[in-house]
């Protein structure tokens, strides 16, 4: 059975939470919602970009996905020196899909880190990434090959 994958993405925007009760960030905690959130280098569009350039878009075809639609949430920490850290899949599909998410967003580099009272601190990021496999006219029924 030959199938094409198509990748999307779902893009999180981010929602801002303003305290003016505290004066000073708390750098021990993680962070949900901050001032100004974590970023990839490039903003939203240039993380987009790093996203469709590096998944490997025929990984559930390759690992014998059906036609449909698979979406994995990747939750990790950016650090305040804009490492990531504890990044792991909140759902797994199968397919190889939560391990090829992982592994693209383990080498996408250093962050910019999230920013809290003027402060860098760490913030958690979810980011989901969907992965659609569609029949072709090949694979369809009605449309069988004689070899």
């Amino acid at each position: 059975m030959k199938s094409t994958t198509l990748l999307t993405l779902g893009i999180l925007f981010c929602i801002c939470v303003f305290s003016q009760d505290k004066l000073v960030a708390d750098t021990s905690k993680t962070f949900s919602y901050t001032e100004k959130m974590a970023s990839f280098p490039g903003g939203q569009e240039g993380w987009r970009r790093y996203l469709m350039h590096n998944l490997n878009a025929e990984t559930p075809v390759n690992h014998g996905a059906p036609a449909g639609k698979y979406t994995v949430i990747v939750q990790f920490k950016v650090c305040t020196d804009g490492s990531l850290c504890d990044i792991e899949a909140k759902n797994n599909p199968g397919f190889g899909l939560s391990e090829e998410a992982i592994r693209v967003i383990q080498k996408s580099g250093i962050w910019v880190p999230a920013e809290q009272n003027g402060r860098k601190v760490k913030s958690i990021y979810r980011q989901p990434i969907s992965f659609m496999v569609e029949e072709t006219k090949e694979d369809s029924p009605g449309n069988k090959r004689n070899n």
